[in-house]
Formats: structure tokens, sequence, C-alpha cells
């Protein structure tokens, strides 16, 4: 009996050590998410400094859900996301003959919403990941062009019409 009951003893102390191991593995992985979004922040800090002074605007977002709202004329844009969300919302912004997105996505959900008369042309790759346009097809050549660039890895990215608020 008395061995039996130190068999069991040693087991459950080799369980609670296996949790405890667990557990500090669990912490260091949710210290280095939150380092790693801290520096992300800062450059994104960075990145609006940029897109206030014009040239191609810039965004950055992970473990984060946003919208980034787009007015005025707007040439080229860029998208990093990683564990996020967001929707970019170009329904204010004034396109040029060819405006252009280029997202590079990680394990994120994209959602972009253009003014209606914009052609759209998607050049992008993606590796197991959905995309959806669900802009009409114009075939007026004198629309201005949006073009979708960039590399998703485990992304869903949607293309459609927004309204003006």
């Amino acid at each position: 009996m008395e061995e039996e009951e130190r068999l069991y003893l040693e087991e459950k102390e080799r369980k609670v050590h296996r949790l405890v191991r667990l557990a500090k593995a669990l912490l260091a992985v949710y210290g280095a998410l939150i380092a790693v979004k801290k520096f992300v922040e800062r450059i994104g800090k960075k990145f609006e400094e940029e897109n206030q002074k014009g040239g191609v605007k810039r965004h950055i977002l992970f473990l984060d859900g946003k919208t980034v709202k787009v007015e005025g004329p707007v040439t080229e844009l860029e998208l990093f996301t990683g564990l996020s969300g967001v929707v970019v919302d170009l329904t204010e912004a004034q396109f040029p003959k060819e405006t252009s997105l280029t997202v590079y996505g990680l394990m994120s959900g994209i959602s972009i919403k253009l003014p209606p008369m914009v052609r759209v042309e998607c050049d992008s790759a993606e590796l197991f990941s959905g995309y959806a346009n669900l802009v009409p097809s114009y075939e007026d050549e004198t629309l201005p062009v949006f073009r979708l660039k960039g590399m998703d890895l485990l992304c869903g990215r949607e293309i459609k019409l927004g309204h003006k608020e």
C-alpha cells in the first residue's frame, strides 16, 4: 500500500512540475507578444508622423483592431498587419488615375471600402487566405484604377463599396 501511495505522490508531483513549466512558458510567450506590440506601436507612431508629411501613407497593426480612414488625394498606401482586424475606409479619398494599396498580412482580417466608379485590379499573392472582390466590374477605361498588391498568409480580405458617413 505504501508503494502505491509513494508512486501516486511522485506522479502528482511530476504533473505539478509540468503545469509550472507550462505556466512559465505561457508567461514568456505573453511577455514576448507584449514587447513586440510595444515595438510595433513605436513604429506606428513614426509612420503617423511620416504620413503627415505626405508621400506614401503607411499603417502598421499588431494584435489590434482599427479603422484606417483616408481622406483627400491618395496615390500609394502600405499596410502591415499581424493578428489583427482592419478596415481601410477610402470612401472619402480622391483617386488620381491610379492608386495602389500594398498589404502585408499575417493571420488578419482586412476589409477595404471604396467609393463607386473605381476599377479594381489585384496583383497580390495569398497563401492559405481568402479574397473577395465585391466591387462591380467597370469597363470604362477613364475611371481611376485601384490596384491591390502585397502578400497574405492565413488572412481574409474583402474589397467592397462603402458609403460616405
